[in-house]
């Protein structure tokens, strides 16, 4: 059975949205996050990787105006 390419998108946006899940309460946030997700959820992760961290609601997230060190520091203790 052969499932259609955006079907596919949105399962997997939804499968790296729990792996990158974030705390937020402007539902503008978590859409615009979603939609990073979903623009390189059928991509390379490491083109992935970078745009979520980079991306305003994780950023909110990972408290990154008190965060002195790099992003990935803080995400490797959230988990």
């Amino acid at each position: 059975m052969s499932f259609p390419e955006a079907f596919v998108r949105e399962k997997m946006t939804f499968f790296w949205h729990d792996h990158f899940a974030c705390r937020t309460q402007a539902a503008y946030l978590v859409q615009q996050q979603n939609n990073v997700i979903r623009k390189h959820a059928l991509g390379s992760f490491r083109k992935l990787l970078p745009a979520v961290s980079k991306d305003p609601a994780m950023l909110q997230f990972l408290n990154n105006q008190q965060n002195k060190k790099i992003v990935l520091t803080r995400i490797s203790r959230e988990r």
